[in-house]
């Protein structure tokens, strides 16, 4: 029963978290400036689903109590399933919607990078190579992913101090 509980839980991450961070790349790949707005509303919305998906979870599976370690765990894997889900939609994205988007994108940045490389005397050919390696739909969902990743563990961090509960002293 706890086991479908908690299943149940982390298809409902999947889909909210998911869908949210897949609508905010979405957003902001199509109207840039609107994209940035969004981005806080939603961050916002992401945080209090992952907080109320916490809480539903100490109470129902959890008995009521959780530790801190058990809270950071399943806040952690709620938010990096949606990052998973994110990171597939993106990298759909890169390969068959805007296959030209990061390339694109790298030659626009390529400008102000060899400005910075002549300013601190680095050669760029080496840097530009690994550019061109990373800034293909594959490595950048990736790369995506190990950053969905982190900022997993920062907002699991924070929330799960919120959703610990500790047993009563005199039960």
């Amino acid at each position: 029963m706890e086991q479908n509980t908690r299943n149940s839980l982390l298809v409902k991450a999947l889909i909210f978290i998911g869908g949210l961070l897949s609508l905010n790349f979405i957003i902001s790949m199509l109207f840039p400036f609107i994209g940035f707005l969004m981005s806080i509303a939603i961050i916002v919305g992401i945080v209090a689903i992952m907080y109320s998906l916490g809480k539903k979870f100490r109470d129902t599976v959890c008995d009521g109590v959780i530790s801190y370690g058990k809270a950071f765990g399943f806040l952690f894997e709620t938010y990096f399933l949606g990052g998973i889900v994110a990171a597939f939609v993106m990298f759909l994205y890169f390969q068959f919607i805007s296959p030209d988007y990061l390339s694109q994108a790298l030659s626009a940045m390529m400008p102000q990078l060899e400005s910075m490389f002549k300013l601190y005397n680095v050669d760029s050919s080496e840097i530009y190579d690994l550019y061109l390696k990373v800034f293909k739909p594959l490595p950048y969902s990736c790369v995506q992913l190990i950053a969905y990743a982190i900022v997993s563990v920062f907002w699991s961090v924070i929330l799960a101090a919120f959703i610990r509960k500790d047993k009563p002293i005199f039960s």
